[in-house]
């Protein structure tokens, strides 16, 4: 089933170490068996087969859970895109918030993929979906099927 659709994949990093800032073994596994595994059962559900791009924070665990959801996905490293403002230690900047389509998605695409931390996924969450989820736990995400004209 292919879709028409546009989605928006929300999700947290992993279990990390505080000291290292770098995921923990426990974390990796938990990703590998059990997160994406059921991020990709959803995304087929909705007859998506890949991401279009994959975009992270700079911090360390995201771009390490970004690597693990693009290598389960099949998405290849031109489809990583290391953004900055999706949280540079200070939460989201304030302009992307207000302008997230223009600055993320296009208008050509099925799914992308954020991977950022729990407040800036919530604050997306918020403006995307319109309700509140706490993404409180290493590795939580929602799919958000977004407006069809792409508009927040």
């Amino acid at each position: 089933m292919e879709t028409k659709n546009k989605y928006l994949l929300i999700m947290r990093h992993g279990h990390y170490d505080p000291i290292t800032r770098q995921l923990t073994e426990d974390g990796r596994e938990l990703l590998d068996t059990k997160v994406i595994p059921a991020i990709l059962d959803e995304c087929s559900k909705n007859g998506i087969t890949t991401f279009e791009h994959i975009f992270y924070s700079p911090q360390i665990r995201t771009s390490e859970t970004a690597g693990i959801l693009a290598r389960h996905a099949a998405v290849k490293p031109e489809q990583m895109v290391l953004r900055n403002e999706i949280d540079d230690g200070n939460g989201m900047h304030p302009e992307i918030m207000m302008d997230f389509n223009r600055h993320f998605l296009g208008d050509t695409f099925v799914c992308k993929a954020v991977v950022s931390h729990g407040d800036v996924c919530a604050a997306l969450h918020m403006l995307l979906a319109k309700k509140m989820k706490i993404f409180k736990e290493p590795g939580d995400w929602a799919l958000i099927p977004l407006p069809e004209n792409g508009q927040t």
